[in-house]
């Protein structure tokens, strides 16, 4: 297995986590309540080869910094389109699962472009 090498984006308000692997479309990847983005190591270096995969940590998970008391799927959800905007990126395939499905759901719904 590759070595996936843990980089991180500043946001306003929180230091976000991530890893970056492959090549090709973009595939972000969510992870659940109390999981981190090495949940998703896996996939990035063996299933889902054919794509740039990146799995964030959101806000108070994995190695993500952020001095919240509490935390919302509205905020976690922002923090995926500041975090694309600081990246440079305009769209993305995203699998996500528990809060990391609702999430994306939430994205999917307030950033969709016919």
């Amino acid at each position: 297995m590759s070595k996936l090498e843990t980089e991180f984006v500043d946001l306003k308000d929180a230091r976000i986590a991530f890893r970056q692997f492959g090549s090709g479309t973009i595939l972000m990847l969510l992870h659940g309540n109390s999981q981190s983005k090495k949940i998703f190591s896996r996939y990035q270096t063996e299933y889902f080869k054919m794509y740039n995969t990146i799995a964030v940590d959101s806000r108070g998970h994995g190695e993500s910094e952020s001095n919240d008391d509490e935390y919302s799927i509205d905020q976690y959800s922002n923090d995926i389109i500041e975090f694309c905007e600081t990246k440079g990126i305009k769209e993305a395939y995203l699998i996500g699962y528990s809060d990391g499905g609702n999430i994306s759901l939430l994205l999917a719904k307030t950033t969709y472009r016919t």
